[in-house]
C-alpha cells in the first residue's frame, strides 16, 4: 500500500471520527477552562456578588457592567493577592466600548464582595 492510499483511510478515519465527536459533544454545555484565568473567572461567576462597600455608589447599569467586566475580563495576577488564608483578592481588567474599566474582587468561599470598581481612562 502507498503512502497516498495510507493518508487517504487515515484521512476519512480522522474525519468520519471528527463528525461522531460534534454529533455526541453538540447537545453537552462542555467548557475547557484550563488556563487560571478561566478558572478564576469561572470560580468567580459560580459565586454571589455582593456590592456593600459601593452601594450608595452604584447603579443597576453599574451592576451589569461590572457583571460584563468579569466575565470578559483578564485576570492581573501581578497586582492580585492570592496567597492570603481566608479571602483572596483578584485584580480585572476589561476593555470595553474604547474605555478600560477595573474591578477589584475579594473572593471568599461562599460570596465575592467588590471592593473597587473605576474607570482607568
Amino acid at each position: 500500500m502507498n503512502f497516498y492510499k495510507r493518508l487517504m483511510f487515515f484521512s476519512s478515519g480522522f474525519v468520519i471520527g471528527l463528525l461522531m465527536l460534534s454529533f455526541f459533544l453538540s447537545g453537552k454545555r462542555a467548557s475547557c477552562s484550563y488556563l487560571p484565568n478561566d478558572r478564576v473567572i469561572k470560580n468567580i461567576n459560580t459565586k454571589k456578588i455582593i456590592y456593600d462597600k459601593l452601594s450608595d455608589t452604584i447603579t443597576s447599569l453599574d451592576s451589569i457592567l461590572i457583571k460584563k467586566i468579569i466575565s470578559n475580563g483578564r485576570v492581573d495576577f501581578s497586582k492580585s493577592k492570592t496567597k492570603l488564608d481566608s479571602c483572596n483578592y483578584y485584580h480585572i481588567e476589561n476593555k470595553i466600548d474604547g474605555k478600560i474599566y477595573m474591578v477589584l474582587l475579594k473572593n471568599c468561599d461562599g460570596y465575592v464582595l467588590v471592593d473597587k470598581f473605576r474607570k482607568l481612562n
